[in-house]
């Protein structure tokens, strides 16, 4: 039986081909602890062109944009030391497959679990107060300097305070999906 047009391609085809760049990326991720540009390149053109062969509701159009609101709405994060270029581009990845509004759905899932994985983090490595004093004394030099300044040189020996955030754009990612396979009309 020939697939439909939009629906079951995008089940069919584009979300396990998402999940494999995905999980790719978590993968490069966690072993480099870089997201390689080779993994990026091929989801923005793989998520596309799909999107040509099988076209959905929104279009290339959607595609593109959900492509590009992650880079313009976290790049300030990266300005800032907060968020690795990676992680960005991998978010914005999903959101060359699956559009607009799905890629905003997956930056506060993936912003959401980050913060609870990242407070939980801090608790266990026993740094929550050392890194909001971290905070608080970075905001006090940014206002005294009046420019921004980088939140975290990265340099420092002691890496404590940082983990991966590819495993939370991963669960975001797949949430999003699996609502999409089992729940889409009820939302």
């Amino acid at each position: 039986m020939p697939l439909k047009k939009g629906g079951d391609a995008c089940i069919v085809i584009k979300i396990p081909v998402l999940t494999a760049i995905l999980l790719w990326g978590m993968i490069s991720d966690l072993k480099t602890g870089k997201v390689k540009n080779k993994i990026i390149i091929t989801g923005f053109v793989a998520g596309p062109a799909l999107e040509l062969i099988f076209p959905s509701a929104g279009g290339l159009a959607d595609k593109l944009m959900g492509t590009a609101v992650p880079i313009l709405a976290l790049f300030i994060l990266h300005v800032f030391s907060m968020m690795g270029a990676g992680d960005i581009k991998l978010i914005s990845v999903t959101g060359a497959f699956l559009g607009l509004k799905a890629v905003i759905n997956i930056m506060l899932g993936t912003l959401f679990l980050g913060g609870a994985v990242s407070i939980f983090l801090m608790l266990k490595r026993r740094i929550l107060a050392e890194r909001f004093n971290y905070f608080r004394d970075y905001a006090r030099q940014s206002l005294r300097r009046r420019r921004v300044i980088p939140y975290d040189d990265l340099t420092s020996e002691d890496k404590r305070h940082l983990f991966h955030l590819s495993p939370c754009i991963f669960i975001a990612a797949a949430m999003y999906c699996l609502k999409l396979l089992f729940f889409k009309e009820l939302f």
